[in-house]
């Protein structure tokens, strides 16, 4: 496929937009939670079935095979190691689910995005995910406006298994299931049909960063929609992400486009002041608040468990030994929220140790061998972007999503194929 079919509606098209939308789906849905018909791991398993073959035969006709060798004798490696050292939880549905994700659906999506990557289209996939997001974005923004503020259609409320509350269900492609104080004013949070507010914040600010750090040319109109959905979530997470991210951008127009460097030194530091600014008073006013409090035990609770087993973990989904080291009143209250668990990072490391955290840092690895090796800018930004991406993932409980693992391995092959293209020209120099 050529670059000039991204406009054409084909059957790529169409594929590619329904795996963006299942990867969205993934990522704690109302659609999926709960385990349902259409639970994430049923989702996974199609991706499996129609992406696979697709990945295989791409492949079949291109001759770049070294890294898919490489991947598939260090991915059995580490399998094996797991399989003897690792451990599950009590509950034989997540002992199955770890298989699939980890072992089927990891090299599925490595193989499907490196067979893009080698035929030239992977740009062409990913300009399709961010839209598909900014259509959802849109949406959700009318919906939240006519649906949660105004009021226009009445929703019907119905019980959430995820949060052990009732919420609002609008004609069951739109759901409110949090609200948030502003001004002294109850405000419904935009949750799109998510089941918490920072899920689909998440989902935003990842497709936010990787226009921005990954696509050559950003999406400008797309990336306006998605930033302003981020700020009608309300979510502390996705915000401060979004402006490190826009932070970013500023300092390498400022860097590109000044050529004084006491002027350009100056405007950094005018834009990082800015920045810190609006990071702190958003943290500060968060600090009295519930949501703070629970994170801030969250973390303990997760360091805690992570260091009775700091290598291998606890085991996949063993939650349990999580919750056990929350501070008592959260158990004593009875409250399902309470005792919610809000950090990805610290369930990695609770889960699988340092072993399993390598997954996600691997990247962030890659990227910093790359810079030191052969200076390539495109490595820095994406370096900066993964950072923010890892950020987010500690205030956002979503390590195993579809949609995560997609993105990880879009890092991991985006810091290795880039430098396929070592000519050294300056033009790629970090310090261009």
């Amino acid at each position: 496929m050529e670059m000039s079919d991204q406009n054409n509606f084909t059957i790529t098209a169409i594929l590619d937009y329904m795996l963006a939308f299942m990867l969205v789906l993934t990522n704690n849905s109302i659609y999926t939670i709960g385990y349902t018909i259409l639970s994430d791991v049923r989702i996974q398993a199609l991706i499996i079935l129609i992406y696979l073959p697709i990945g295989y035969i791409n492949l079949r006709n291109t001759k770049s095979t070294n890294y898919l060798k490489m991947f598939l004798i260090v991915s059995g490696a580490l399998s094996l190691v797991l399989i003897f050292f690792g451990k599950t939880g009590d509950n034989s549905f997540m002992s199955k689910k770890i298989w699939i994700t980890f072992f089927i659906f990891l090299p599925t999506m490595f193989i499907y995005i490196y067979s893009r990557i080698c035929t030239g289209t992977m740009t062409i996939l990913l300009t399709r995910v961010i839209k598909l997001i900014a259509v959802i974005a849109c949406f959700s923004i009318f919906c939240w406006t006519f649906f949660s503020l105004l009021h226009i259609v009445p929703g019907k409320t119905i019980y959430s298994t995820w949060s052990g509350a009732n919420i609002k269900d609008y004609l069951g492609i739109y759901y409110e299931t949090q609200q948030q104080k502003i001004f002294g004013m109850i405000v419904p949070r935009n949750t799109g049909f998510f089941a918490e507010a920072p899920m689909y914040a998440y989902i935003l600010a990842t497709a936010f960063i990787t226009n921005i750090f990954i696509l050559e040319k950003p999406l400008k109109k797309e990336a306006v929609l998605i930033g302003v959905t981020i700020l009608t979530t309300f979510s502390s997470t996705g915000v401060v992400a979004m402006v490190l991210g826009i932070m970013c951008v500023v300092i390498r127009w400022v860097i590109r486009r000044v050529s004084n460097k006491v002027v350009t030194a100056g405007g950094i530091g005018i834009v990082f002041l800015i920045v810190l600014f609006i990071i702190s008073h958003m943290l500060s006013a968060k600090t009295q608040s519930l949501s703070y409090i629970l994170r801030q035990d969250d973390i303990r609770a997760g360091i805690a468990a992570w260091r009775k087993n700091p290598i291998f973990g606890n085991g996949y989904r063993n939650e349990f030994v999580i919750t056990s080291q929350m501070a008592t009143w959260r158990h004593v209250q009875s409250d399902v929220h309470l005792i919610g668990y809000s950090s990805g990072i610290f369930t990695i490391l609770s889960d699988g140790g340092i072993f399993l955290l390598l997954f996600y840092v691997g990247p962030i690895i890659i990227n910093l061998i790359m810079i030191v090796m052969y200076g390539l800018k495109r490595n820095f930004w994406l370096l900066l972007g993964l950072s923010i991406m890892l950020f987010m993932l500690v205030f956002s409980v979503v390590p195993y999503t579809a949609f995560t693992i997609f993105t990880i391995e879009l890092y991991y092959l985006y810091g290795l194929e880039r430098t396929h293209d070592l000519d050294m020209s300056n033009s790629n120099h970090i310090l261009e």
